[in-house]
């Protein structure tokens, strides 16, 4: 999420392309060793990162394959419904990330 900073959205939904941990960052060797969850750290900047960018919603797409993952989103999101569109069987994952400008539905577009 670093990098060049766009301008401030105040309609719309931000797109969560790709985030990942390492194998070997998973283990529960390693987070007893380091005391870190690094998908916990980054599914907690992802959103503050977006947020400070005023948009309202963040959606991902998570492959249905994916257990693991879709098992990790799924408790930190507030919906997550079938992508019907996706190449492979995917599911889409939604986050609020602050209140809807006023007269504007907080609900992606179509």
């Amino acid at each position: 999420m670093q990098g060049e900073r766009r301008p401030a959205k105040t309609t719309g939904f931000a797109g969560v392309i790709s985030f990942g941990v390492l194998p070997r960052d998973r283990t529960h060797t390693f987070v007893q060793r380091s005391g870190l969850r690094i998908p916990d750290i980054l599914l907690d900047h992802v959103p503050d990162d977006l947020r400070s960018q005023s948009y309202p919603r963040a959606r991902g797409v998570v492959l249905t394959s994916n257990t693991p993952a879709v098992a990790f989103v799924s408790h930190r999101a507030d919906t997550v419904e079938p992508f019907p569109s996706a190449v492979s069987p995917s599911v889409q994952v939604w986050l609020t990330l602050c209140p809807p400008a006023a007269g504007h539905a907080n609900q992606p577009s179509a």
